[in-house]
């Protein structure tokens, strides 16, 4: 289902916690437009072999998602995930707010990239942000949601800390490396004291001429 910005509005923080958590969509913005400038520097032609880097936090990447979750869902909107209606499967609202006014925030959530190809679009580097409940049958609740941010599936499980990584993705990823056909971008995830370890390859054809033309405009905003 395709939505404007403005229906998935919903008014459920008071203005001190909303001022508080508005940094967490900065920090997706940054997550967002680093994707999107590393697969254009990875494709796009040039003599040059010099590799981009940049840094986000997967820290405030697992808040964004919780806090996304909940608005979400706090809007009132109702879709299908296969046979399932979102309303009919709501996510730990109030664990969730625990999580995001504790001092410090706390993450309810860990994020995942699937190495499924199920998960992600079927190539990189659509400019949009789309999501996927993930409803298990057997417990009969939500337990993750996947956003796919330029076509990149980062998976977000819900309360499932302890549980072994799985052997279908990649668990709190410290570097993603876009590869393109002569030049590669990576970037860095950052994860508080986490010792750095493993690494997320996406390999890239070369940018078509339109994803050129919508980089190019971008940049100029």
């Amino acid at each position: 289902m395709a939505t404007s910005a403005d229906a998935l509005i919903s008014k459920i923080l008071c203005q001190r916690h909303n001022s508080a958590l508005s940094p967490l969509d900065a920090h997706a913005q940054r997550a967002f437009l680093a994707l999107e400038a590393a697969q254009m520097h990875a494709t796009k032609a040039s003599l040059s072999r010099k590799r981009f880097s940049t840094l986000i936090s997967g820290e405030a990447l697992e808040l964004w998602a919780m806090k996304t979750l909940a608005g979400l869902y706090a809007t009132g909107m109702d879709f299908k995930v296969g046979p399932y209606r979102f309303r009919d499967y709501p996510p730990p609202m109030a664990k969730i707010a625990d999580g995001l006014t504790a001092i410090p925030p706390r993450s309810l959530m860990r994020l995942e990239v699937p190495t499924d190809a199920d998960a992600h679009e079927a190539s990189l580097g659509r400019s949009a942000v789309s999501t996927l409940p993930v409803i298990d049958e057997d417990q009969g609740r939500l337990v993750a949601v996947i956003f796919r941010l330029q076509g990149l599936g980062l998976k977000f499980h819900l309360e499932d800390k302890g549980a072994p990584t799985p052997s279908d993705a990649v668990l709190r990823p410290h570097m993603i490396d876009v590869v393109g056909p002569d030049r590669s971008s990576r970037i860095y995830v950052s994860w508080g004291e986490a010792r750095p370890g493993q690494i997320v390859f996406l390999k890239l054809k070369p940018a078509t001429p339109r994803q050129k033309d919508a980089w190019r405009a971008s940049q100029k905003g």
